[in-house]
């Protein structure tokens, strides 16, 4: 094991107290979003709830899941996410493995003009 300086130990202590204090900044209103989405809406109204849920009530799911137009959403999300993901990764592949060959003819090149066209944005 590594002996750490005292200088060490008081570094890592604040890392983990930020990284710590970060988390739950970022986790607080997740925390209370899902929290008034299960909570009864007048507890939620009234502001009796805070991060423990009040009147447990699964209405609005309910709600969601009827309506058509969000449920075809979510399945057209799923699907492009899916089909890009796969064409992507077959894309990247078949230009990947050519370009691992160190006696292909233009190689230079090719590698260039990708690397290219990283730097520009979507803008």
């Amino acid at each position: 094991m590594i002996d750490r300086s005292f200088g060490d130990s008081i570094f890592n202590l604040i890392n983990y107290t930020l990284l710590t204090l970060l988390t739950l900044i970022v986790l607080y209103p997740l925390i209370f979003v899902l929290s008034a989405s299960i909570s009864n809406p007048e507890h939620v109204l009234r502001g009796e709830m805070w991060l423990i849920p009040k009147g447990f009530n699964l209405d609005a799911y309910t709600k969601i899941f009827q309506n058509k137009d969000i449920l075809l959403g979510y399945s057209n999300t799923i699907l492009y996410t899916v089909i890009g993901t796969a064409l992507n990764v077959v894309m990247t592949i078949c230009a990947a493995y050519p370009l691992s060959r160190r006696d292909l003819a233009g190689r230079g090149l090719v590698t260039g003009l990708i690397v290219f066209t990283m730097f520009f944005g979507e803008d």
